[in-house]
């Protein structure tokens, strides 16, 4: 396994990370507006 490779891996994972949260965090505020 490549340092590069694992670079690119782990980015990848944390984007997916952060959009999941931005989408809890989507889901909440409209549960609230209601």
């Amino acid at each position: 396994c490549r340092d590069a490779e694992m670079q690119r891996c782990r980015d990848a994972e944390m984007q997916r990370c952060r959009d999941a949260d931005a989408d809890a965090e989507m889901q909440m505020q409209m549960q609230m507006q209601r």
